[in-house]
């Protein structure tokens, strides 16, 4: 029997919405910033028998999502007995989860003495125990330093949770009462959504849920279908680069072959570089469930199940960084490596189906921590990371100040930040002029500089796009690159492509100083009161011919203040009056016509 439209509508709404109810529970009830303002969790519910991706909630990391139905595929190959009231732990990448700071709890859900489903929620951390105190590091050679790992054990029985791994646990953690509360609240999320879910299958029936189930599926991979058959059977291809973790290394890249033939597509990254000796490095899963995303924002309208990537083939192989073998480090694998593997998607889709994807965006997470001791409050964890300027589309300007393209992760409120921890803030504002020209612009990146104003602290930044910078499509103009600079008791150090023009940065004395220093993540900078720290985020790539862009356009963004008259001369060919805003219409009609046909020339 296949359900009416309406029922299959109702169903839908109420597996989402449960998905959303444990979101919202995690979120409230969490001790960590990171979760409880940063919105740094997700939950899921996914299918009995397979682990399959039923529904997830809408504000949680849709990366952590697709991580997770890797983890319970595993839990399922290596565990026969699963009992009602069992409540499963993992935090180690190469089981499924993202990395060791990146806890998973998997409950098996039974009804009627049928297990019909899993609930599944992870959440990141303030502290697991890790080389580095301020949580990660771009100096780790190995999985171990990274943290105290567990793989899939059994967390709870009968709801009770295991007293002995609770005690490792927190024995591992430099804030234990922080880590015990995120926990506590994750369990009482997947308890909340098994009461919800019991609910539903009570109003419902098993047999109508179970039914709605695989047609809402069957749905999603006839319609995935039915976009790939409007895209031209051939072969594309597209590559994109990290910043290496060393100061004198060469940029990681990330190359991928998109072939499409009549029964579907293969994303082939066989071409990329090998595993790195630092953390950039991914598991598979996380590599998936970054391919998953990216489609995801490129066919928004299907429904995000696992029926949608079933018309998908990935090649992966363990010889590159994308599939790294145990035990290489895969910290930055989170906000750099994903939102890098989403872009290079966006930008084989560029060739494959244009006007599908926007221009290259920000992707990278800016993620720092302060870890120190305040002599007003004691000692202190901060983790945080900044927004950014997406890539523009075919149809509007790229969004200013986004999220990470793999999750809704933000920064906490500010006047909080100030409240909490000995951290004044100067500025946190739009980054004018980094977006990338183009007939629509990309958004622009951030700045956020802060003062530490009491005791001392260490810093640590794990950053990209120091050397490459987002890409534009279609004629448009690449994004601005990163840019951060530490004023350390006086002494001025900047990381990015610029880092010549500034001191050798401080934790650079034991390596060989190259002659010019492209890198952007460091880690345990001593800082003391007074220090500033001041951090800048890359623009969007532009999307189409800036010499087409609306002149109307151009100046309102000069008038706003976003771009100055010299970029708006540079960039989009439009010339004003002197000390004016009137245009000079013979000098940039004069000048846009040159622009573009060098364009077509070229």
């Amino acid at each position: 029997m296949n359900p009416n439209p309406l029922t299959l509508v109702i169903i839908k709404g109420g597996l989402e919405q449960i998905a959303e109810e444990m979101d919202t529970w995690f979120e409230r009830s969490a001790f960590s910033p990171a979760i409880s303002e940063s919105q740094n969790y997700a939950s899921g519910l996914y299918a009995g028998s397979s682990g399959d991706l039923l529904v997830q909630g809408s504000r949680g990391y849709p990366l952590y999502t697709g991580a997770l139905e890797s983890t319970i595929r595993q839990l399922l190959e290596q565990e026969t007995s699963l009992a009602e009231g069992d409540i499963y732990l993992c935090n180690d990448p190469y089981s499924g989860s993202i990395s060791p700071n990146h806890i998973a709890l998997i409950k098996p859900y039974f009804y009627q003495g049928h297990r019909f489903a899993f609930l599944a929620n992870m959440g990141q951390h303030l502290d697991i125990g890790s080389r580095s105190s301020t949580g990660f590091s771009p100096r780790v050679q190995d999985i171990y330093q990274e943290g105290v790992r567990f793989p899939l054990v059994k967390f709870c029985s009968e709801d009770r949770p295991d007293s002995d791994i609770l005690k490792i646990l927190l024995g591992n953690s430099r804030f234990p009462k922080t880590l015990l509360g995120d926990l506590q609240a994750q369990i009482h999320a997947l308890r909340m959504g098994a009461q919800r879910l019991t609910r539903l299958l009570d109003r419902y029936g098993l047999r109508v849920v179970q039914e709605s189930i695989l047609e809402l599926q069957r749905r999603s991979e006839l319609e995935m279908r039915r976009y790939l058959q409007d895209i031209p059977k051939g072969v594309y291809t597209f590559s994109d680069y990290l910043d290496r973790d060393h100061p004198d290394g060469k940029p990681l890249k990330i190359s991928l072959k998109f072939q499409v033939t009549d029964v579907g597509a293969c994303l082939d990254f066989s071409e990329s570089d090998p595993p790195s000796d630092g953390p950039f490095n991914s598991t598979l899963s996380t590599t998936l469930s970054s391919c998953y995303l990216a489609l995801k924002h490129i066919y928004p309208d299907i429904p995000l199940s696992a029926g949608s990537f079933k018309p998908f083939q990935f090649t992966v192989p363990k010889e590159t960084f994308l599939n790294a073998p145990f035990p290489k480090p895969v910290s930055a694998s989170v906000l750099e490596i994903s939102q890098r593997i989403v872009d290079v998607i966006f930008g084989v889709f560029h060739q494959a189906a244009p006007g599908r994807a926007i221009a290259g965006s920000f992707s990278t997470g800016t993620s720092f921590s302060l870890y120190g001791q305040d002599p007003v409050q004691g000692s202190y964890k901060f983790t945080g990371s900044l927004h950014g300027g997406y890539g523009g589309s075919n149809q509007a300007d790229g969004l200013t100040n986004g999220s990470p393209l793999v999750g809704l992760h933000r920064l906490p409120s500010l006047e909080v930040l100030e409240t909490r921890y000995p951290f004044l803030f100067q500025e946190y504002k739009i980054r004018e002029g980094s977006a990338g020209a183009g007939r629509f612009r990309g958004g622009f990146g951030v700045v956020c500089t802060f003062t530490l104003r009491r005791g001392q602290a260490f810093f640590s930044i794990l950053g990209g796009r120091g050397v490459s910078r987002p890409f534009g499509a279609a004629n448009g103009w690449s994004g601005s690159g990163s840019r951060y600079t530490l004023q350390i008791r006086g002494t001025r150090y900047i990381y990015g492509l610029e880092a010549s023009e500034g001191k050798v940065p401080p934790v650079l004395s034991k390596f060989t100083t190259p002659s010019v220093i492209y890198l952007i993540s460091e880690e345990d900078i001593p800082l003391q009161a007074g220090d500033i720290i001041h951090l800048e985020t890359p623009g969007g790539g532009g999307y189409g011919s800036p010499f087409v862009r609306s002149i109307r356009l151009i100046t309102r963004d000069v008038r706003g203040g976003y771009i100055t008259r010299e970029q708006a001369m540079r960039e989009y060919g439009v010339f004003f009056q002197k000390d004016s805003l009137e245009l000079d219409v013979n000098k940039t009609s004069q000048m846009r016509h040159y622009f573009l046909a060098f364009e077509e020339k070229v």
